[in-house]
């Protein structure tokens, strides 16, 4: 995952490129992309279409993931992308079986007519349908039955896509250290910390609250030192993305008017 700001992107792999006739697959051991299939005539892939690394669903393969945009890159194409939601998909194979098989939805970031869309509910419901429509019938053709049973929102989609995730050996523990009032006594508002939550959950799939007594701070070249009740978000992690981690300390530093917002991270190990 890579963060811009507050902006969660996804990194997708372009399988089948929108307009495609043709439908490839990452051959995951020779990481060669392997013709497997060639629609009939009058359908091709109405955007690009791919997957999202690292991940694996409830059919055993990586996650699904449509990126909609202006144009169509290429087979093997990387795009970080911004998830907008996910169309929940129940598959029912030629043998009867049944299985999940979503299919996530995304922008490019660099998309230009799509740049605004944050969210699946603000794009042409025609866009959708054509969608929806295209997977019902590429699935029909090979003997299989797609219903799609729900849509979801961004950030029960990014959810599920941390929940997937095959690397998440968490072996960083994360301490994030913020202020239980303000220097006068006043409380800062409660959204300044369930928003953090949030967005926390979102991200890592979990996270850790509580409450610390009296910690002293101190800074160079000053007489004068703090000492005040902390509330403390903790997170386990498989990788230190510094770049996340520093934009949001800046961040949280403005937000709670602070000098410095103090952030640990270390070896997390299991006894």
């Amino acid at each position: 995952m890579i963060s811009i700001k507050k902006e969660i992107l996804i990194r997708a792999i372009i399988e089948s490129p929108k307009g495609s006739v043709q439908k490839f697959d990452l051959d995951q051991h020779s990481g060669e992309f392997v013709l497997s299939k060639q629609l009939p005539q009058g359908m091709c892939f109405p955007f690009d279409f791919g997957f999202i690394p690292a991940t694996i669903g409830q059919d055993g393969d990586p996650l699904d993931v449509v990126v909609i945009g202006e144009h169509a890159t290429f087979t093997g194409c990387a795009i970080d992308c911004r998830i907008i939601g996910c169309l929940v998909c129940e598959q029912t194979e030629r043998d009867g079986n049944k299985v999940r098989n979503d299919r996530y939805l995304a922008v490019s970031s660099v998309s230009v007519s799509y740049g605004e869309i944050t969210d699946l509910k603000k794009l042409h419901k025609g866009i959708l349908s054509a969608i929806e429509s295209f997977f019902i019938t590429y699935n029909s053709l090979a003997g299989k039955d797609l219903q799609v049973s729900s849509r979801i929102g961004p950030a029960r989609a990014l959810s599920a896509i941390s929940a997937a995730k095959t690397d998440q050996d968490a072996n960083i523990r994360l301490e994030l250290f913020l202020p239980a009032s303000k220097n006068d006594g006043g409380s800062f508002p409660d959204s300044y910390y369930s928003d953090l939550e949030k967005e926390l959950t979102e991200r890592f799939g979990g996270v850790t609250i509580y409450s610390r007594g009296a910690v002293e701070g101190k800074w160079k070249n000053e007489t004068t030192s703090t000492s005040e009740p902390m509330v403390v978000y903790e997170v386990l992690l498989a990788e230190f993305e510094e770049t996340y981690w520093t934009t949001l300390k800046k961040r949280l530093e403005k937000k709670f008017s602070q000098k410095e917002i103090m952030v640990f991270h270390s070896p997390a190990v299991r006894i």
